[in-house]
């Protein structure tokens, strides 16, 4: 079994105290592992998941970018032979309206000037100059990319939003949602290296179309 063979191959997982399937993915199989170590998220891709054709090298990547850079779950190992992905676990809290409408934010309070500010909780530079330090941060990280589909920005400070629309050079920018939501009626599409073009319905009729003139004078 391919659970078994990653629990004997990664040491953090040696000696497991409990295995628990975490449910809801629709490609992927999931476990919480405790072990003595601490806890663990073993994933083992679905049976026919290579014909979504994902680049599990560039996956694994991005993930181990994701966990240096604090913006995701720590990177434990990966074993292509038995297609699996192993992470360190997240606690988390289940999302409901009203924490929606809250913004799970927090107070800070400014050292220098005893002013109040709204600074995003789990921010990893946990100052009191929140908006301004989110705009370096869009300017440094998203900015020096080569590809510009789409965006994703978790925030509800507007004055985030305006400075990542300005600043980002992407196709469209999803507030609150992941970069790879789309509807057909939206001009999906990106800039510099991920194209100049937009699909769609709408969109691919109007790029489909060798617009033509006449003009007859009488």
């Amino acid at each position: 079994m391919p659970l078994e063979e990653v629990l004997a191959a990664v040491p953090e997982l040696h000696d497991a105290q409990s295995v628990e399937p975490l449910t809801g993915g629709l490609t992927n199989t999931n476990y919480k592992v405790t072990s003595p170590a601490g806890c663990y998220v073993v994933r083992i891709s679905g049976k026919d998941t290579s014909l979504l054709a994902i680049d599990r090298e560039n996956e694994v990547h991005n993930t181990i970018a994701a966990a240096e850079t604090g913006v995701g779950a720590p990177f434990v190992a990966a074993l292509p032979e038995h297609d699996a992905l192993v992470l360190g676990y997240l606690d988390g809290e289940v999302m409901d309206a009203g924490k929606l409408r809250r913004g799970d934010r927090r107070i800070a309070r400014k050292a220098e000037h005893g002013e109040p500010a709204l600074v995003a909780r789990g921010q990893r530079q946990r100052h009191a100059h929140g908006a301004e330090r989110r705009k370096l941060l869009v300017d440094d990280r998203a900015g020096a990319s080569e590809f510009g589909l789409q965006a994703g920005l978790f925030t509800n400070d507007m004055r985030v939003v305006d400075a990542a629309f300005d600043r980002l050079e992407v196709g469209g920018l999803m507030v609150n949602d992941v970069s790879t939501f789309r509807v057909d009626h939206m001009p999906y599409g990106g800039v510099k290296e991920s194209g100049n073009t937009r699909e769609g319905p709408a969109y691919a009729v109007r790029e489909l179309t060798e617009e033509r003139l006449i003009v007859i004078q009488t």
